[in-house]
């Protein structure tokens, strides 16, 4: 399985290229993610390999919790400034990374992370309604430093 963020041509031509694999599954996912400030944060990122059995990931922490909607198929730790290309709120402490593989899609979107609290997004988001059912989990982390 794999999943990549392209966007058109206004879009892209950054430093954040990143590829994860080993997935829990025991199979090889590949993960590419490119962003930059000119991304717009209304584009739509089209799922390309995005389905059951896909690792996930989401940096939570404060105000934000394990099972919030916003997800994504990036691995943080591969990005150098993630909260900036995350569009991680600043309610968000990014204490924390969960990382699980997706069970069920019925009604998973996705887009571009949005633009939020100075943080320009841009990065695959995957909108999961109900994360605790459609999820399973399957490593916790501590983030240090914080994202």
């Amino acid at each position: 399985m794999s999943s990549t963020l392209n966007q058109s041509s206004n879009a892209i031509s950054t430093s954040a290229e990143t590829t994860a694999s080993a997935d829990s599954l025991g199979t090889t996912s590949s993960n590419t993610a490119s962003a930059t400030s000119s991304v717009e944060s209304t584009q739509a990122v089209e799922n390309t390999g995005v389905d059951a059995g896909t690792t996930v990931y989401r940096v939570f922490g404060g105000d934000s919790p394990a099972f919030g909607h916003s997800w994504t198929d990036v691995d943080p730790s591969l990005i150098s400034n993630y909260r900036y290309y995350a569009g991680l709120p600043d309610c968000n402490s990014g204490q924390f990374v969960i990382q699980g593989y997706l069970t069920d899609m019925t009604d998973v979107e996705f887009r571009s992370a949005l633009s939020l609290d100075g943080n320009v997004g841009g990065l695959s988001e995957l909108l999961i309604p109900d994360p605790s059912s459609q999820i399973e989990i399957t490593n916790v982390n501590i983030a240090n430093p914080n994202f």
